[in-house]
């Protein structure tokens, strides 16, 4: 039995051996692997640290640029100042239109109403009527009478 014990524990110590071996070699290839691996991770680090400095080189050169061009940019100042000076003309115009239209102020009406019958007489009506009818340039100046423009009798 002693014999036994004797082989089986040379058998073990072969075994354990082999397995100490195999897993020598193991750890080797797997450390070899590793260091491949590493390597490689290493290179990728360093390539994408370059470029991403080149990136941030690009980015800061980008704003830049883009900053430059909009501040080219100038033609919303000549559009403003186009439109301020038709914004002018047009308070211009509507101001004269208002003192040319008698229903666009309230307060000035009597007084243009007023300028507007002055002008406005009988006998003017009676020019224009004969105008549109065609009369002669004598018919439309007409005899005065008396009585003045703005009475007519019938």
């Amino acid at each position: 039995m002693l014999q036994e014990l004797v082989g089986l524990a040379q058998s073990f110590n072969a075994h354990f051996a082999d397995d100490k071996r195999l897993n020598q070699e193991l750890g080797d290839r797997l450390r070899e692997s590793f260091n491949r691996e590493h390597q490689i991770l290493k290179a990728l680090n360093h390539s994408v640290a370059e470029q991403l400095a080149g990136i941030r080189q690009v980015g800061t050169q980008l704003i830049e640029d883009l900053a430059e061009v909009a501040g080219s940019i100038s033609v919303h100042t000549t559009v403003a100042a186009v439109l301020a000076q038709q914004a002018k003309r047009l308070t211009e115009l509507n101001l004269e239109a208002e003192r040319l239209c008698a229903g666009a102020d309230l307060s000035r009406r009597p007084v243009y109403l007023e300028q507007l019958s002055q002008r406005y007489t009988m006998d003017s009506e009676r020019r224009i009527h004969l105008g549109h009818m065609g009369a002669a340039e004598a018919e439309l100046i007409g005899a005065g009478d008396d009585l003045g423009d703005n009475v007519d009798l019938f």
